[in-house]
């Protein structure tokens, strides 16, 4: 079994839905059962793992765009978009996460705070 051009040597399910894969020469990789059995393969295929998951994901949301009778323009708007919806649901998390205006922003006493044995006066 593949995914892309990476030979799986051994392959653990996991309680939490998701998978643990082995490789002769690569680090082990998790990823969630229903996206391995999508990217997986008998056959050799071409590409990383991340190659593999990507084309995957690419062709089912240019399938969608075609659905809408979409032209090729609209690619890089809506990737572009996409990249500007993660950056700023990120960016509200960290203002969560860590009190602040954004992660240009987080206190430096904050980020050093569990280093002060490191630190020296």
């Amino acid at each position: 079994m593949y995914i892309g051009e990476k030979k799986i040597i051994k392959k653990v399910d996991n309680e939490d839905g998701s998978v643990t894969i082995s490789f002769k020469s690569d680090p082990e990789a998790k990823m969630s059962s229903k996206l391995f059995s999508m990217v997986s393969s008998e056959k050799l295929g071409r590409g990383s793992i991340t190659d593999a998951v990507n084309h995957l994901l690419a062709t089912k949301f240019l399938s969608e765009l075609a659905s809408y009778d979409l032209k090729f323009y609209m690619v890089n708007g809506i990737s572009t978009a996409m990249q500007t919806l993660v950056h700023n649901l990120r960016e509200d998390l960290t203002r969560e996460a860590f009190n602040c205006a954004g992660s240009d922003d987080i206190s430096l006493k904050l980020l050093v705070e569990g280093q002060k044995e490191e630190v020296k006066e």
